[in-house]
């Protein structure tokens, strides 16, 4: 027999845990745009525990009808934090957020309707929003999978797969309690690997890679790209003997042959971290960098004018 309140407990207590392993991360983000998913991502733990809490305190003896529909719809928050770290980037990164509470109400929009005029009814979304739910899913998944992290960000998928198993495509589950109880458990596992480092970065690393590899893991597939491809841009232009790749500085093809002592002047090294500090200070702070073994940088170096 369904029992409301043993998935609530569940839920509670892995929402409990995932909530103070994100505040014991807190401090490691200040002066960075990561604040904004954090914050996201609290709300969206919050309203999945809140949720189910509200939905045992109501239940019977049977789940009432209705549930799907505000399960839906607190479920359509866990797309939020990915949304918002595709806009991670300042100056804009504050605006965004309106577009990434617009997502919700898009995600949310068929439960809302349902519950608003026919909250007695099954929610049956059509084959077009279920293949747009699993798109959503995969496009969080996609801009994680390349980074160290890429086993919690599988496991934060399941939890959505969990969490929508009755409207994805081709889905028999029934979903309900069950399923947003499994998706806490994985959320917790997900954000404990992170809290953990885990799995581990390959040491030593320079302290240019390091920085690299901490930026590109923390927002993820797209911005890296977009970071290499500003980066190398500007090493063509300059002429520098080595390119930005994914797990770290390379010699270019051209200068495949030349010793590593030998590769950058006194001069190019310095054009090539102003370069690099004019891209990333969009996202982190001086602070974020010097922890990674970097000092301040003024100014920005001519022809690079940021990421766009």
């Amino acid at each position: 027999m369904w029992n409301p309140w043993s998935s609530a407990c569940v839920t509670l207590l892995s929402a409990a845990l995932s909530l103070a392993l994100l505040v014991g991360r807190r401090p490691s983000l200040r002066g960075t745009t990561l604040v904004a998913p954090w914050c996201w991502a609290m709300v969206s733990l919050a309203v999945l525990a809140v949720t189910e809490l509200g939905l045992a305190a109501v239940s019977g003896e049977a789940e009432p009808r209705w549930a799907v529909h505000v399960r839906f719809l607190a479920a359509a928050t866990t797309f939020c934090p990915a949304m918002a770290l595709l806009g991670a980037k300042r100056p804009q990164d504050r605006a965004w957020q309106f577009i990434v509470a617009s997502l919700w109400m898009v995600a949310a929009l068929p439960a809302l309707q349902s519950l608003v005029y026919a909250p007695g009814r099954t929610l049956d979304l059509d084959t077009t929003w279920r293949w747009f739910l699993l798109l959503l899913i995969v496009i969080s998944a996609a801009n994680g999978l390349p980074t160290r992290f890429w086993p919690s960000w599988l496991l934060l998928a399941a939890a959505q797969g969990c969490l929508f198993a009755s409207q994805l495509p081709l889905s028999v589950s029934a979903g309900g309690g069950g399923g947003v109880a499994t998706a806490l458990v994985l959320i917790v596992v997900a954000t404990l690997l992170v809290t953990c480092g885990i799995p581990r970065r390959p040491e030593p690393q320079p302290p240019f890679d390091r920085q690299w590899c901490d930026f590109r893991d923390a927002f993820g597939t797209l911005w890296g790209l977009r970071i290499a491809e500003r980066f190398n841009a500007a090493a063509t232009m300059y002429g520098w003997p080595r390119r930005l790749r994914w797990r770290g500085l390379e010699n270019s093809a051209r200068d495949q042959d030349r010793p590593a002592a030998d590769e950058f002047t006194d001069e190019q090294a310095a054009s090539m971290r102003q370069v690099w500090h004019s891209l990333v200070l969009r996202f982190v702070s001086n602070e974020w960098l010097a922890e990674r073994g970097d000092e301040p940088v003024a100014g920005t170096a001519p022809g690079t004018g940021g990421v766009h």
